[in-house]
């Protein structure tokens, strides 16, 4: 279909005229054309016109065994337990995420390089940043033989939305999405009325805020994995507390054809090192998310492949700005100088990784290259790191505990963090917990309120979604206590306007801001590992934390 056929609507002008003139590439224009549910038609004239890609997004794809998918076969994952029954409202942990999502869905699905798919919905548009309307799948069916309508999208928000449910859908969408602002238009429409403008609102009610799945109209929390509910792929058919689950195929499933695997098992183990374990063993087929320490352990033994995929997951050292001893921003800057950041990269991830700038405007989000032009990088500087000491006071340095959990790469990264702090006089003394104590719950969350932490953030698929909860003044995850109005003001011109370069130049303000104020560390952006078989073909790259098997084959 040629340009001049295809009638285009202001803002998909916006996105021609933005490819025509080279001001953004032509991947990062179809990403936001796919984020903004735009019709097939449409991306195509965008496709056709604008520069090569030019912001180093790998969309990554598994490596696999060669020749057409073969159906059958019964795939084997590992993942640490969960820290409760898994459930789609509750859940927040890994070992719950990856549970539920074999079997549920989300009105659209991340891919590999931070653009969305259409999935229970099949397409959706912002009739204004405030406004949002979804047209949903037809011939949807709960594993229990239900139709999906309307109906169920509707309950499900607003069972999400309910503050009483406990549920960490809220952690990012509360104040965008409330209780209630969901309208069923028609039995296949449904149109969510925000409470105030968000552009990047698709990623809310995707994978990239897990809690989204689509329940049956009437769910019930605490009972996914007792009876079939989901709309997945694949059916729970044995849940063993702490031990494991077992799915089988959806024979009923609204893709044709899919899934190619007969059913698949999902076993816990009791840590991260169980789980390596058990793969060099040759007992799993799939590790979704495999530590960095693996990469060296499972290349030797040869029992499963390695798969990377640049994210937007990072691990963030937060400094409390309303408490001793990093009230004073000059000590801050002194500890950031300190860091060596590809040093960390090649230490504590074994190489993969990319450098970050005390910001969260990872080089894969869309309003980021000003950003990435603007804020000069910080680089250690032992020098700059003493006379910001000097600013503060103490010229010799000072000690300070830093809080940490015994997860993943934390521990390896808290040791780099004490060792190059040292030479500048900075004394940092280790404090490791457990996960689930250094998280916490209700009043007690020492992740959020200790003077010195590292805290694993997951990949998200826009920048808005990791200020929105960690980086404003009202943030719920605001761990560093950092408030800065003309940051948050900034914050939500990025999220009311549709004006990309407008997007774009509010983020390059908010990146100098921060930069400038560290109140967060972010030294570095996570490349994420996964882990297969070499039998294994049709299992995506990435992003790590979020499963889609519905391709995933065993030859």
């Amino acid at each position: 279909m040629s340009e001049d056929r295809v009638r285009l609507n202001e803002y998909e002008y916006h996105l021609y005229e933005e490819a025509r003139s080279g001001r953004m590439s032509r991947r990062d224009v179809l990403r936001r054309a796919a984020a903004m549910g735009l019709a097939a038609p449409v991306i195509g004239v965008l496709a056709a016109c604008g520069t090569t890609p030019g912001n180093g997004a790998s969309s990554g794809s598994s490596s696999g065994p060669s020749g057409r998918p073969k159906k059958g076969g019964h795939a084997r994952f590992g993942v640490q337990v969960a820290t409760a029954s898994p459930d789609p409202v509750t859940m927040f942990d890994e070992g719950s995420i990856q549970a539920v999502q074999i079997a549920g869905e989300y009105l659209c699905w991340p891919n590999p390089d931070n653009s969305l798919s259409p999935r229970l919905a099949t397409s959706w548009k912002a009739d204004t940043p405030s406004e949002w309307t979804f047209k949903l799948r037809q011939g949807v069916k709960f594993h229990n033989g239900k139709t999906m309508t309307a109906d169920d999208v509707v309950a499900t928000v607003d069972l999400l939305t309910n503050t009483q449910n406990g549920s960490s859908f809220l952690s990012q969408a509360k104040g965008i999405l409330d209780s209630g602002q969901t309208e069923k238009i028609d039995d296949y429409t449904v149109k969510f009325h925000l409470s105030q403008p968000f552009v990047d609102f698709p990623y809310l009610m995707s994978a990239y805020n897990y809690n989204a799945v689509i329940l049956p109209k009437g769910y019930e929390i605490g009972s996914f994995l007792k009876k079939p509910q989901g709309t997945g792929p694949f059916m729970v058919s044995k849940y063993v507390p702490n031990q494991s689950i077992t799915y089988t195929r959806n024979p009923h499933y609204w893709l044709p054809g899919l899934p190619y695997l007969d059913g698949a098992t999902l076993t816990y183990y009791q840590s991260d090192q169980g789980v390596l374990t058990a793969a060099q063993s040759g007992e799993l087929d799939i590790m979704a998310y495999a530590p960095y320490g693996a990469a060296q352990t499972l290349g030797k033994s040869g029992s499963m492949r390695l798969v990377p995929a640049k994210s937007t997951a990072f691990d963030t050292l937060q400094m409390r700005t309303d408490m001793k001893p990093f009230d004073d921003v000059n000590k801050r800057l002194a500890v950031a100088c300190c860091l060596d950041r590809p040093g960390l990269i090649k230490t504590v991830l074994d190489g993969y990784g990319t450098v970050g700038n005390d910001h969260p405007f990872s080089p894969m989000f869309k309003e980021s290259p000003l950003a990435d032009q603007q804020v000069p990088q910080r680089k250690q500087d032992y020098k700059l790191a003493k006379e910001y000491l000097a600013k503060a006071g103490t010229p010799r340095g000072f000690s300070v505990t830093l809080t940490t959990q015994n997860y993943e790469d934390i521990p390896s990264y808290a040791t780099a963090v004490k060792q190059q702090c040292a030479p500048a006089g900075i004394d940092v003394n280790i404090q490791q917990v457990t996960q689930t104590a250094f998280y916490g719950s209700g009043n007690n969350q020492p992740w959020l309120s200790v003077p010195f932490g590292i805290t694993n953030w997951a990949p998200r698929g826009a920048s808005a979604q990791f200020i929105l909860t960690a980086f404003q003044s009202a943030g719920i995850w605001n761990s560093a206590h950092w408030k800065n109005a003309q940051y948050t003001s900034l914050f939500k011109d990025l999220s009311a306007t549709l004006d990309e370069q407008k997007r774009a130049q509010a983020a390059a303000q908010m990146a100098k801001i921060q930069n400038a104020e560290c109140p967060d560390i972010i030294a570095y952006w996570l490349t994420q590992l996964r882990a297969e078989a070499p039998t294994v073909g049709g299992f995506p790259a990435g992003p790590a934390e979020y499963l889609d098997v519905r391709q995933t084959w065993l030859s």
